[in-house]
């Protein structure tokens, strides 16, 4: 079910369908309106150029924490697999493989 949710970025007021629940979206808002400040703090600028600055400071650390998120994916398949391979090699410690031959 989507939700219609007010919510005020840079002053202007936007009614947005959202899967997400009121909290959530504003929670969104207000991280869109500290980037938006936190951009106007470099200096002066249109409005235009602030939400063109801010978006692809947000498309960078989206892009970043994208990457670190894949890189730590990896780490843990990689440890899984390095686990796995310890358990089977202290399986085959534990329960060595009699040999079949027979010593006369």
């Amino acid at each position: 079910m989507q939700n219609r949710v007010t919510v005020q970025v840079a002053g202007h007021n936007y009614v947005l369908l959202a899967q997400e629940g009121q909290e959530y979206v504003q929670q969104v808002a207000d991280f869109v309106n500290d980037q938006l400040r936190q951009t106007m703090e470099g200096g002066e600028m249109s409005q235009v150029d602030c939400a063109l600055l801010t978006a692809l400071n947000i498309a960078d650390q989206h892009l970043k924490e994208k990457e670190i998120g894949e890189n730590l994916r990896q780490q843990i398949k990689d440890l899984l697999e390095e686990n796995a391979q310890l358990k089977m090699e202290l399986h085959q410690a534990k329960h060595p493989r009699q040999d079949k031959t027979t010593k006369k």
